[in-house]
């Protein structure tokens, strides 16, 4: 390879990366088997993270469209396979899954980004009362966020392509 062929090349990398790292984060939140109140967190936290800049928060509807289309249940969905498929569908460069957590007042809460499959997160949010259990998750997900936008060695790949079809 030429010089200038790897100067080239070096140049559009370095543009991929910056066009990554300026572009919004498509979120997908996904509740599933919540409580009243786990239901009543997710969307508080909903309300609270669609106003943040740099990310874009998935409709719930537009997923739960997607998921019934597929013949998909919300439960399937917390492993790194299974975010890479459900990232594809519905064009989003992180999938986060609440689920309560059987016999106690807390939440599971896992995100990946969903190329590579890549865990971001994996933690339990402990409490029964709504809105905190809300700030907890919009403050899981605002760690998320700057684990996404950190800077990488090499540009990060997205679900761009799906974004169009």
């Amino acid at each position: 390879m030429t010089s200038p062929t790897r100067i080239g090349l070096a140049v559009l990398a370095t543009f991929a990366g910056l066009a990554s790292a300026q572009a919004d984060v498509r979120v997908a939140l996904i509740g599933a088997d919540l409580s009243a109140a786990g239901q009543a967190a997710v969307e508080l936290a909903e309300a609270e993270l669609s106003a943040r800049a740099g990310l874009t928060l998935l409709d719930r509807v537009a997923i739960g469209n997607v998921l019934r289309e597929q013949n998909l249940a919300a439960e399937g969905f917390a492993r790194p396979d299974d975010a890479i498929r459900l990232g594809q569908l519905l064009a989003v460069d992180v999938f986060i899954h609440a689920e309560a957590i059987s016999g106690e007042e807390a939440l599971g809460v896992a995100a990946f980004e969903t190329v590579q499959g890549i865990r971001l997160l994996d933690r339990t949010i402990a409490g029964a009362e709504p809105d905190a259990l809300a700030r907890a998750l919009a403050a899981a997900v605002d760690e998320v966020f700057a684990k996404w936008k950190a800077p990488t060695a090499t540009a990060r790949p997205t679900n761009t392509m799906q974004r169009d079809a």
